[in-house]
């Protein structure tokens, strides 16, 4: 019966492993979206055509602003939220820094679309963690314990399932870790190792985090040789002299050849600058809150309970508490880097989850447990039940219809906008929202540049933009200061949406409602278009003209559309109540004033709309 149970357990755990991988291909292969690889495509099929790298932007007619223009609105706002005007230099970096990814997704994309780009995104995740997969057992986890971590991974890396370069990185990152431990266990995988740096240095930018992790695996080893015999700490697994010679000398050359891409060193500037710019307003750099990202904080608390039990049995390797640092502390101070703890500290855990089974078994209760297990001779099967369960969720997942999707989100682009705007060929420069920025360069290029983009090659450029879309008045009265950027960057049509994120209207669009100098010429519940009223526009504003009242219905359906997206964002539900007040709805209004301070019950201007409209509809209904 043993070896039946030792058969059913090494099958079990095959099934285990393959139905996970699987899963992941098929669930991560569905979105093939995200609001910077339109962009990356144009600058691949740039690379593609012309066989040369970018020099300068082609994208964007913000990028080299005149000084007279840059100056505008900045002596009206304190100096804490002035854009540094001291690294102009350092946003080109963009321009090229992941010129190599740009070129395989447009190939990529030349040769089976999008639907291909999002296969490749997929297998690229496959790869990732089967790569960490593997660096946990060459560091001796158990299989049970490197599979349950995986499984931590691939919840977390959900969230970062874009399709964008930093999956490369993503990739390579596990590269570098599997190397490590396969040269600790007797491998010559360390000689592909400036080789991978290179080509890392080329693919993304992340390559910062792959030289950094070279620096502290040398290091600490380096200490565990020096400081073997005095000191606890740097007794486990020390390599010989000898291997320490050899890995110094590979992570010598590795970082060394990461300098051999477009912006030589610049990169390594990034993180520092990048804390110091408007750059670090953007999302994925804000710092995960306490309430979000709830498997990371199950895993960062997992890890830190890990390295307290090793700590206390004296078992600690300072290698893998080096790297558990260098990958908690970015990811605590930014999201984007959750991925990169999730992968740098997997090794580590499953390792220790492994070895302190031994101490846990011999608990009674668990011992007793385990004693029972035995009895009843089904010890052996559990895993094998377990892969049958997980088995029977994946035939699940498959039937269920909601697999290889390949679903680019398109109601998140006003692809129909475009259309209209190349169908009459509106001319001039275009004021457009930041996060459509990207697709309008893939679909718009080189007919038209953008305003902004997710490039972010000039920090003014994202000033102005913040200033123009909350309408900012500005301290002179003789124009409006949004007026005097629209009018300085010489914008002719403007493509926004109405209703922000957060469910309220856009002051820019209120603004305009009011304007005589712009009419709107396009309304589609996703996306407006405002024309410049001027003597070159009459054409298009009288065959296209819509009543401003058409911004109410537009605010309306977008409104609607945003509580079926995210019902828990409540500003849609006061901006609804207002314009159903509007229009005269009173029933409706007050619906939606009541379902906003169900959720929020302490705005007191909701409050006292919901309290005058119950008001007047019980008066009205008693006559």
């Amino acid at each position: 019966m043993h070896i039946n149970n030792d058969l059913a357990k090494k099958i079990s755990l095959y099934i285990l492993i393959t139905s996970l991988l699987i899963l992941v291909f098929l669930t991560y292969a569905n979105r093939t979206d995200d609001l910077d690889l339109w962009w990356h495509l144009k600058n691949g099929q740039f690379i593609f055509e012309t066989h040369t790298l970018p020099q300068k932007d082609y994208f964007s007619f913000t990028t080299e602003i005149p000084e007279d223009i840059s100056k505008i609105g900045k002596d009206e706002v304190p100096p804490d939220e002035l854009p540094s005007e001291k690294y102009k230099w350092f946003w080109f970096i963009n321009l090229k820094g992941s010129w190599l990814s740009e070129l395989v997704f447009y190939i990529v994309y030349l040769l089976s679309g999008l639907t291909g780009l999002g296969i490749f995104k997929s297998i690229i995740f496959v790869f990732t963690y089967f790569v960490i997969y593997l660096a946990m057992l060459k560091r001796g986890a158990g299989y049970s314990s490197a599979f349950f971590v995986l499984c931590l991974i691939a919840l977390i890396g959900a969230d970062f399932n874009s399709t964008r370069p930093q999956i490369l990185s993503f990739l390579l990152f596990s590269c570098v870790l599997y190397i490590f431990y396969d040269f600790r266990k007797g491998g010559r995988s360390i000689y592909f190792l400036p080789l991978f740096m290179l080509l890392w240095a080329n693919l993304h930018g992340g390559f910062i985090l792959g030289v950094l992790l070279i620096l502290t695996i040398s290091l600490a080893e380096l200490l565990k040789v020096l400081f073997k015999d005095k000191s606890v700490l740097f007794k486990n697994s020390s390599l010989s002299k000898e291997k320490l010679k050899i890995l110094i000398i590979f992570s010598i050359i590795s970082v060394a050849v990461s300098l051999l891409n477009p912006n030589h060193y610049k990169t390594f500037l990034f993180p520092l600058i990048q804390q110091q710019s408007l750059f670090a307003n953007i999302e994925e750099y804000h710092k995960p809150m306490l309430y979000e990202y709830h498997l990371y904080w199950f895993m960062l608390v997992l890890v830190i309970i890990y390295i307290l039990i090793s700590i206390k049995k004296k078992s600690l390797d300072i290698t893998e508490l080096f790297l558990s640092f260098i990958v908690i502390l970015p990811s605590l101070n930014s999201i984007r880097y959750i991925i990169f703890f999730a992968l740098g500290t997997s090794v580590f855990l499953a390792y220790t989850i492994s070895n302190s089974s031994t101490w846990v078994k011999e608990w009674r209760p668990v011992k007793k447990l385990f004693n029972n297990l035995k009895f009843l001779k089904i010890k052996g099967y559990i895993s094998l039940l377990l892969a049958i369960v997980f088995f029977i969720t994946l035939i699940s997942t498959i039937i269920s219809g909601q697999i290889l999707k390949f679903d680019v989100r398109e109601k998140l682009y006003p692809s129909d906008a475009v259309a209209f705007i190349q169908k009459n060929n509106i001319p001039g420069n275009i004021f457009n929202l930041f996060n459509w920025g990207g697709y309008l360069i893939w679909r718009l290029s080189p007919d038209y540049r953008v305003f902004i983009d997710g490039r972010c090659l000039n920090e003014t450029a994202i000033f102005h933009y913040n200033q123009i879309l909350k309408a900012e008045k500005g301290n002179k009265h003789n124009i409006l200061l949004w007026e005097k950027l629209l009018n300085a960057y010489n914008v002719n049509f403007i493509l926004i949406n109405a209703v922000s994120s957060n469910g309220n209207i856009i002051p820019l669009v209120d603004m305009l409602y009011q304007d005589r100098d712009w009419e709107l010429i396009y309304a589609d519940g996703k996306s407006i278009i405002f024309l410049k009223n001027v003597s070159e526009n009459q054409n298009i504003i009288r065959r296209y003209q819509l009543s401003k009242e058409k911004l109410d219905d537009e605010v309306i359906s977008e409104c609607e559309q945003g509580i079926i997206d995210t019902p828990a964002t409540w500003g849609y539900y006061e901006t609804l109540g207002l314009m159903h007040m509007k229009k005269n709805r009173f029933n409706d209004a007050l619906a939606m004033f009541q379902k906003y301070l169900s959720m929020n019950p302490n705005n007191k201007n909701v409050r006292y709309y919901h309290d005058l409209l119950r008001q007047y509809l019980k008066q009205y209904n008693s006559k």
